[in-house]
Parts: C-alpha cells; sequence; structure tokens
C-alpha cells in the first residue's frame, strides 16, 4: 500500500511538473476558454474538456502558443462557486470564452450547445472551431 501512494505521489508530482512546463502567461489582449465540471466526473464530461483542449492546442496553436487563449478548467462545486455566479452557469458542463484586456474581462459569452454534441465529438469540435473564430472575429472588429 504504502509503494503504491508513494507511487500515486510521484506521478501527480511529475504530471503537474509537466504541465506548469507548458502554461504560457497570458497576452494583453486574451481569451480565456473556461470549462466547468461537475464534482462527479463521467465521459462525456471529459470529452467535452479534451474536446476543448485538444481544439485549441490544434486549430488555435499559434494563439495558444502566443498567450493570445489560455485554457482554465475548475469543478463548479468545489470553491469557484463565483464563477457559476458571475457567468449564470447552471448546467454542470459549461464553456464559456472571456476576452480580458488590460487584466480586466470586457465582455464573454457561454457556449450553450455543449451537450446537444455530447455523442459527437468531430461536430463538438467544430462547434468550439466556429464559437473561438466567430468570439476573436469580433473583438479584430472593434
Amino acid at each position: 500500500m504504502k509503494k503504491l501512494v508513494v507511487l500515486f505521489v510521484m506521478v501527480f508530482a511529475l504530471g503537474s511538473s509537466l504541465f506548469a512546463a507548458v502554461t504560457v502567461k497570458p497576452a494583453n489582449p486574451h481569451v480565456t476558454a473556461y470549462y466547468f465540471h461537475a464534482w462527479l466526473r463521467n465521459q462525456t464530461c471529459q470529452m467535452f474538456e479534451d474536446t476543448l483542449r485538444k481544439t485549441i492546442a490544434e486549430s488555435f496553436k499559434k494563439e495558444y502558443e502566443a498567450g493570445k487563449i489560455v485554457i482554465e478548467v475548475y469543478d463548479a462545486e468545489k470553491g469557484e462557486a463565483h464563477f457559476t455566479d458571475d457567468y449564470e452557469i447552471v448546467a454542470s458542463n459549461a464553456v464559456v470564452l472571456s476576452l480580458v484586456k488590460d487584466g480586466k474581462e470586457v465582455k464573454w459569452v457561454e457556449l450553450k450547445k455543449l451537450i446537444s454534441f455530447s455523442e459527437e465529438p468531430t461536430k463538438l469540435r467544430e462547434y468550439f472551431e466556429k464559437e473561438l473564430k466567430a468570439f476573436l472575429a469580433e473583438d479584430a472588429r472593434k
């Protein structure tokens, strides 16, 4: 049992350090893609997060690597309740895009069609791409 605990701690520490190594400092301005999930996560919940991460990392690689798009994931039921109030989130899974300029949020939008694509990861990815492009384009026009 002790070996299992030590192994778990080592794997967690390694994973945390790898994640920290690829974290990019947000640019000014930047878009934060928030993914909110329930404490108890199922396969669909994980698919939503994985698809969001993959979409941004692949379809918006340049923006992601430059810190113009960042991803933050939160348990909506644990300690970050202000987010659900701020964004009026009622679903257990939600994606919110937030534009931040000079350290202040200037606009946000919730992507409300997640459940529509819960069994279609390809269409979910297309949805994320479309909404992110529209959100970025709207800011570019201003």
